[in-house]
């Protein structure tokens, strides 16, 4: 569920937002409720703090009055007349909801996977008698050596019975496991506006079916991203502020690659050219 978060967390850049209200607290906030961002003037200070509950429900079905509480013990219910509230979407989703049950769902098939590939390693099991016994032991510790070609004379190994070897293989399915953990994901990071067709996949996949995969994921960021602007925009409006968000480009994400190896042999950066 973090690596999820992480995502959620780095999608937007907020800009010019107060002293006193951490650059990206909203969206921290907004991963599990709508944010209240009000200004307390006995404090004389803004703050982002998530709705803890709300009531007064007008008459579109939408809450006007919404309860604060902070982790030093600040408490206060504020209203649409003094705050503004970001939701996270225009169908007020809540992403940690939505994202946890296919969480779920992955972690559930990844143990599965994990006993179909402990499956592989099956035990030898042979049915035989006391007076063979030793005799299987001798032929299955071979066995588990890898001998390359095992030779077995019955009446030399006193075998009195015709020893049964129980059938104990799984089939491996790894690769529907993997299949269906890509699936479910897909659905988390096209909610999230993160385009993920798969190398492989897309050269199953035809124009349209491309296209309209894009569109979903184009969809969720470009909804995520006008409920934010008009967010701004209102408190802007509301208290003369200049605050604004834009969609992170991939340029500030500033990993240096060369600094981040090391040489095998030296443990340190390899050296510039030049």
């Amino acid at each position: 569920m973090s690596y999820y978060r992480n995502i959620f967390l780095n999608r937007f850049v907020w800009d010019n937002m107060p002293e006193e209200v951490p650059e990206n607290i909203l969206e921290w906030w907004a991963w599990t409720s709508p944010v209240v961002f009000a200004r307390d003037n006995a404090a004389d200070m803004f703050f982002a703090l998530p709705v803890a509950g709300w009531r007064k429900i007008n008459l579109y079905w939408r809450p006007t009055r919404f309860r604060v509480v902070g982790g030093n013990g600040y408490n206060r219910e504020f209203g649409t007349d003094d705050s503004e509230v970001l939701f996270n979407d225009p169908a007020h989703t809540i992403p940690y909801v939505f994202i946890q049950r296919y969480v779920n769902k992955i972690e559930n098939l990844e143990q599965i996977a994990d006993l179909n590939t402990d499956a592989q390693a099956n035990p030898i099991v042979v049915y035989t008698d006391d007076q063979t016994q030793l005799s299987t032991e001798n032929l299955v510790k071979r066995i588990k050596k890898k001998a390359g070609s095992l030779i077995l004379r019955r009446q030399s190994q006193g075998l009195q019975i015709e020893p049964k070897v129980l059938d104990l293989n799984v089939e491996f399915k790894g690769e529907q496991f993997q299949a269906a953990m890509a699936y479910y994901e897909n659905k988390i990071l096209k909610y999230l506006g993160v385009r993920n067709v798969q190398m492989e996949k897309t050269e199953r996949l035809i124009t349209s079916e491309v296209n309209a995969a894009n569109s979903e994921v184009d969809y969720n960021m470009a909804g995520a991203l006008e409920t934010r602007q008009i967010f701004a925009d209102k408190v802007n409006k509301r208290w003369g502020l200049n605050i604004s968000v834009r969609v992170r480009p991939k340029e500030e994400y500033r990993l240096d690659y060369a600094e981040a190896m090391t040489d095998v042999n030296t443990g340190e950066p390899p050296a510039r050219e030049g």
